[in-house]
């Protein structure tokens, strides 16, 4: 497989969740890939139900919802959605369904421990790219939660009753 003409090895070196892995660790990373089909407004992922899976998204807008139905983000090429269910092993925490006809990579759980298990430089690499991903996204869920503060009336002791008890540090 050459990389500068594999377009999904391309894809793949583009998630952050990948970041650093050698061109013989992608490969083996896209050995247990598998490619999904999925039809507008399906439902992927559901609230509650087991993490099983993860997706890396090739093509379409994925919606990530509340078991309510409130869409929190979208989720576009090339994103990754359902990796932290499939590490930590605690149930989806959200729905996720396409807007429109998509694709992706599809990587069991029980493969990428496997992979993990055979190769642990490249679980290494992605705890630590999960860990400075998520780092990330608390830095910037601080800062929106400091410009609420300063600039929502009233909202200051919703954000504090809502915090209380909870420390974000970065």
């Amino acid at each position: 497989m050459n990389e500068e003409t594999d377009p999904t090895l391309q894809y793949l070196r583009k998630i952050p969740a990948f970041e650093g892995l050698t061109l013989p660790e992608i490969q083996q990373l896209f050995g247990i890939c598998r490619l999904q089909q999925y039809a507008a407004e399906q439902t992927l992922y559901q609230s509650g139900a087991p993490s099983d899976d993860l997706l890396i998204l090739l093509e379409g807008t994925l919606s990530v919802r509340t078991s309510a139905g409130v869409e929190l983000s979208q989720i576009v090429p090339v994103g990754l959605v359902g990796e932290m269910g499939v590490m930590t092993g605690d149930p989806r925490s959200a729905d996720v369904v396409t807007l429109d006809p998509a694709m992706g990579l599809l990587i069991r759980r029980d493969d990428l421990q496997a992979l993990w298990s055979s190769n642990p430089a490249i679980c290494r690499k992605m705890l630590l790219n999960v860990v400075w991903n998520l780092s990330r996204k608390l830095h910037e869920a601080n800062a929106q939660m400091e410009h609420l503060k300063q600039n929502v009336p009233g909202v200051s002791k919703e954000l504090e009753d809502l915090m209380a008890g909870n420390v974000f540090l970065y």
